[in-house]
């Protein structure tokens, strides 16, 4: 049997840098007092490469900018600017279909070990300290499925965010680690959702490491869990998905990190 012939509804391989305004392909999210978020972009004939806007005074090297309080934990994005059918931001979810989006990302960290804090026991593995990623959102249930990657450490991202202060359905953050890495490598990332089974998958240079089929209820392994709003569970569809990529970090003390990120795609498969 031949197998069913992918639909490619998107694609950059950022030769152009990432192209945003008016009728460009990407949004770019702002930040604190910084209109495109704490991010400087440049393009290379690998991709694209982006590093926070600040420098650390002693070093030389690249540093998250100071933030204004609370701290934004996404210090900079880019999402894709599609529309589904319905009007809503993102890749309507067909049921019959296969949603897939992948990237080649690498990342690497800046005086991580520098850190001040008493509860930090690895700063190289800490997403707290720096992070970056891919990223699947519905913008409009606030479900996630990411992939983060810090300096020694890749993470499956499971969550569903509370959107409005007085939310009552659970809220919550699982991140799985799912492999030690090494600075220089680059990973094939891929996150997939099937509608007709409510299943998000998550595959690391072709092999899967994590899947999720009660979306909405906090279903993984409690030693995983970082963020729980103590809400009620409910089982939630996303009817769309929007794509990006980002830097993270919730703690500033003059860190950084560098995120490296080739060509990224957005596909639909049929399924039977």
């Amino acid at each position: 049997m031949t197998a069913p012939t992918a639909q490619q509804l998107f694609e950059d391989d950022f030769t152009d840098g990432v192209r945003s305004g008016a009728g460009a392909p990407w949004r770019l999210r702002p930040v604190d007092a910084l209109p495109t978020g704490d991010g400087v972009v440049r393009t290379t004939p690998n991709g694209l490469v982006v590093v926070p806007t600040g420098v650390d005074a002693r070093s030389g090297a690249p540093a998250f900018a100071q933030p204004a309080t609370p701290v934004q934990h996404l210090r900079w994005a880019a999402f894709t600017t599609h529309v589904s059918p319905s009007g809503r931001p993102g890749f309507e979810t067909v049921d019959g279909q296969l949603l897939t989006v992948s990237a080649d990302v690498a990342l690497r960290g800046f005086g991580l070990d520098t850190h001040p804090y008493d509860d930090v026991t690895d700063a190289t593995v800490d997403i707290r300290l720096g992070a970056g990623g891919l990223i699947s959102v519905d913008l409009e249930s606030g479900v996630v499925f990411d992939f983060f990657l810090t300096h020694h450490r890749l993470y499956a991202v499971y969550e569903r965010l509370a959107l409005r202060p007085d939310a009552r359905f659970a809220a919550f953050t699982y991140a799985v680690p799912v492999a030690d890495r090494r600075p220089e490598q680059v990973h094939r990332l891929e996150v997939s959702f099937e509608r007709a089974t409510g299943t998000a998958r998550w595959r690391v240079d072709g092999a899967e490491v994590l899947s999720v089929d009660r979306v909405g209820t906090r279903c993984l392994d409690a030693a995983y869990l970082k963020r729980d709003n103590g809400g009620v569970e409910e089982s939630v569809l996303p009817g769309q998905l929007s794509y990006g990529l980002g830097l993270f970090a919730d703690r500033m003390y003059g860190q950084g990190v560098e995120l490296s990120a080739g060509r990224l795609r957005v596909t639909a498969v049929p399924r039977p």
